[in-house]
């Protein structure tokens, strides 16, 4: 067995870091905002993301190559919603 990951793996491991820092990213976003925007912009502003994320998620799952990417596209969709709420 050789040591490290196959190529495979790591861009699965970058997909999942990168869905990572983009959730941790727009959180940090909104806290930042918090006091700047009222509610139904920050509303507005997550539920934006979250359909553009959403779209994009759902047209990469149908692709088979890019499975990994769509799912957890719709998996930052779905943790936008509570910086929607």
């Amino acid at each position: 067995m050789e040591a490290g990951l196959s190529p495979d793996e790591s861009r699965a491991m970058g997909y999942y870091f990168g869905a990572l820092l983009v959730i941790g990213a727009l959180g940090w976003f909104i806290t930042e905002g918090w006091d700047a925007f009222t509610g139904w912009q920050l509303a507005t502003i997550a539920a934006s993301y979250a359909a553009v994320f959403f779209l994009v998620g759902r047209r990469l799952w149908v692709k088979p190559l890019f499975r990994i990417p769509g799912g957890l596209l719709v998996t930052v969709a779905v943790c936008m919603t509570p910086l929607a709420v």
